[in-house]
């Protein structure tokens, strides 16, 4: 069921229970908000940064969350309050005061009833009854589960605080400061006698601002500390070719909390060769940028690399590994993710998360080799913790092997992703079908652009963000897109777009050259912070293809 047909039944029988009548386990709308359940994703020690302090708590080994918009429960309209609050003005001042919850800006969309708008960043869908004011969220990526709100009267002096008569409390609340809690480790780069640690913030804080976080990196050879104010953090001074088990602590006022789980490092040193070029002048004017046909080396771009994380809730360990000689790239990992994935088995997808053993080679001096791209099924690369990029699936229309079905925004198939838009093989396997929101997360890039993996013709796969001028690093970052779209018209022979609606299958999706950032092949050439010069790069888009279905270098495979 897609989310607006599910909000539609939803709706409906909310209307219903307000007349006494409809499913019981649809509350009618009460004055306090109600513990919804989500994914464990957002609980633990695992939760993202951003979940800090939105109220998301474990309970029974489950992880439920509790919309409770403003300080406490929303202040009383009073009698003369003046202005008159619609159900845009509401949802335009929840995204200005809860941008966490609710990132701005969505689009108003109506259902029967109903103004809502839809944060897929979140999963959660905000919406009004416009026939009584009643507020309803909807949460969660698999059943969603509705949380009243309150009404619209009941928020007049949030939105519009100035209004004479609305009543001020002066509310005097005590805080008892605990230390803060153990970050989330993430992966360590080695250096030349140092080693940056990424990490993420602790769930909680213990009730104080974090003032700063402590980074420790043990060896048999002695200890290397470095402190600072943010992910990540770089110590000196190390050993090169010494193994170092680095862990972060985060401290506020109350003093330092608890460590995080152990990364390992070793750093080394580099070597740099340096050709001298005689040049001679001309009259002709060159670009400083490489041109996309030219290779360029990524050996110098986490290479050698290596990483190993504890994932508590599979009782696993993530590791990965990257290596660079005789012009080729080499990793080696286990495809366990290093972040808390979403519950596997679930209700659409049986198979548990193991350990494997992939063995991926590119080239580690890449050249666009063919225009157009080649096509490639399945594996079109990995992610930088050894997780396949594989968006591509083995379901087809009533198995016939003609219509394929894609993994994410369609309604036919459920394939049991997780809010990292991955899920489980057979055999074991976590792999992308998406954006790889858990990894995104963890690297903690904000918006400038996240360097996620490469593909198998040794291009750097790059998530969501990229520059607003391709060639310009100063032109500011955007969000990227896609230059594919659905089709106008479904193609001949396709199954009924009331059997399987259009967005089903591959083939209702077709190329527009420009009508994106983006060509053919989800990819485009510029520079990128790893890459100043310039390099032919991919994309994952929230759009159609999401990941790259083609490769524009030359490959021999994953």
């Amino acid at each position: 069921m897609s989310f607006f047909k599910r909000w539609a039944a939803v709706g409906a029988l909310s209307v219903l229970a307000s007349c006494g009548g409809g499913s019981s386990d649809v509350p009618v709308r009460v004055d306090t908000a109600q513990p919804a359940k989500v994914e464990n994703f957002y609980c633990g020690a695992g939760a993202p940064a951003s979940a800090t302090g939105l109220g998301y708590q474990e309970i029974n080994g489950e992880c439920f969350l509790s919309l409770e918009l403003g300080p406490g429960k929303p202040r009383a309209a009073a009698a003369n309050a003046t202005g008159t609050i619609s159900a845009t003005t509401f949802m335009d001042w929840a995204e200005a005061t809860y941008p966490t919850l609710f990132p701005p800006t969505q689009a108003d969309r109506t259902q029967s009833v109903f103004s809502f708008r839809f944060y897929p960043t979140t999963l959660i869908i905000l919406a009004v009854n416009n026939s009584d004011g009643n507020i309803y969220a909807l949460v969660g990526s698999d059943n969603f589960r509705q949380i009243p709100l309150s009404n619209l009267t009941a928020f007049n002096c949030s939105v519009f605080p100035g209004n004479t008569g609305c009543a001020t409390t002066t509310t005097t609340t005590t805080t008892t400061v605990t230390t803060p809690g153990a970050p989330t480790i993430g992966a360590a780069t080695a250096g030349n006698t140092t080693a940056t640690v990424a990490f993420t913030a602790p769930s909680s804080t213990g009730g104080a601002v974090i003032t700063g976080y402590t980074l420790s990196c043990a060896a048999t050879s002695g200890t290397r500390s470095a402190t600072g104010t943010a992910s990540p953090i770089t110590a000196t001074g190390m050993t090169n070719g010494t193994a170092y088990s680095c862990s972060v602590t985060a401290a506020n006022s109350a003093g330092s909390g608890p460590s995080s789980g152990i990364v390992s490092v070793t750093p080394a040193a580099t070597t740099t060769t340096t050709t001298t070029t005689t040049t001679t002048t001309t009259t002709t004017t060159t670009s400083t940028l490489n041109n996309s046909t030219t290779a360029v080396s990524t050996a110098s771009v986490l290479c050698p690399y290596s990483a190993s994380v504890s994932i508590a809730s599979l009782n696993l360990v993530s590791t990965v590994a990257f290596t660079c000689t005789g012009g080729q790239r080499a990793m080696t990992g286990n495809s366990v993710p290093d972040y808390t994935p979403g519950t596997f088995p679930n209700s659409n997808n049986p198979n548990s998360i193991s350990a494997q053993s992939p063995r991926f080679n590119s080239t580690s001096n890449p050249a666009v080799t063919n225009q157009t791209g080649t096509a490639v099924d399945h594996v079109v690369g990995y992610a930088i913790n050894s997780v396949p990029f594989d968006p591509s699936t083995a379901e087809s229309y009533q198995n016939a092997g003609v219509w394929k079905v894609e993994a994410l925004n369609q309604t036919y198939f459920a394939f049991g992703v997780d809010i990292s838009n991955a899920h489980v093989q057979p055999n074991g396997t976590y792999h992308y079908h998406g954006m790889p929101e858990g990894l995104i997360t963890r690297l903690n890039k904000g918006t400038a652009m996240a360097l996620v993996g490469f593909a198998v013709d040794g291009f750097p796969v790059y998530a969501r963000y990229g520059y607003n001028t391709a060639t310009n690093a100063s032109s500011g970052s955007k969000v990227v897109t896609s230059s594919w779209r659905l089709k106008t018209t479904p193609s001949s022979g396709r199954p009924s777009t009331s059997a399987a609606a259009m967005g089903t299958f591959t083939q209702d999706y077709e190329y527009v050259a420009g009508l994106g950032d983006l060509d053919e092949c989800n990819g485009r050439f510029g520079v990128t912070p790893e890459f100043p010069s310039g390099i032919y790069h991919y994309y994952i888009t929230s759009s159609y293809p999401y990941i790259q279905r083609c490769a524009k270098g030359s490959f021999t495979g994953p």
